[in-house]
């Protein structure tokens, strides 16, 4: 059904974008994104609760690291050397190992 819409121009409403995520065709839904002019935003992408199954997928986590980096470009002037998803986490990691560490030192 999606099919004969795969094709046709970007909308200035998001409904085919969203009935793509709400069926399961992430690429069609992926491909559909990246063109709109209305639904290529990072935040309001990532509150869609019908784009919460897809937050883990490595197709759309692409789309939205894309997503994300144009933004901070747009709004800042400037670009990020890494999401902060990952930042977070790698921070996370490293405070835990330096706990770690610390709890495996003798008392003095």
């Amino acid at each position: 059904m999606l099919g004969k819409y795969a094709d046709s121009p970007p909308r200035l409403s998001p409904h085919l974008e969203m009935l793509c995520l709400a069926v399961g065709d992430l690429p069609l839904a992926v491909r559909r994104i990246r063109g709109s002019y209305i639904v290529r935003n990072y935040r309001w992408l990532v509150e869609q609760p019908l784009a919460r199954p897809y937050l883990g997928q490595p197709e759309f986590r692409e789309l939205l690291d894309e997503l994300y980096a144009r933004s901070i470009q747009r709004n800042l002037g400037c670009s990020l050397s890494s999401h902060p998803r990952t930042s977070a986490r790698n921070s996370s990691v490293k405070a835990i190992s330096s706990l770690a560490s610390l709890s495996d030192a003798p008392p003095t």
